[in-house]
């Protein structure tokens, strides 16, 4: 089972009630993920870390931005294929092969 969290302001944290749902194979009835479930603080809270960073985000120029996008963009991908329940060994080697990693 994979449990996913939120990432508010550079840390991965869970709800602040500690409230999550869970998603179930249709089959077995097992628990696929387990994810964090925002409520409003949570949101208050993203949006409060994203205003804090603007100021340095904006004074990049657009080929810093776009490094920084580039090599957040895996992670990403890997956080959304564990969230649609494939297992950590899928979605990792999913993720070395888009980037030429080479792994035993």
């Amino acid at each position: 089972m994979n449990d996913v969290k939120l990432l508010i302001g550079g840390k991965i944290i869970q709800a602040r009630s500690a409230a999550t749902f869970e998603r179930r194979n249709p089959v077995s009835g097992a628990v696929v993920t387990r994810s964090a479930a925002a409520a409003e603080a949570d949101a208050i809270a993203a949006v409060d870390a994203a205003a804090a960073a603007f100021p340095g985000w904006s004074a990049l120029g657009p080929g810093a931005r776009r490094a920084k996008l580039n090599k957040a963009a895996p992670a990403a991908v890997f956080t959304r294929d564990l969230a649609r329940g494939r297992s950590k060994a899928i979605a990792s080697r999913q993720w070395t092969r888009a980037h030429n990693v080479i792994m035993p």
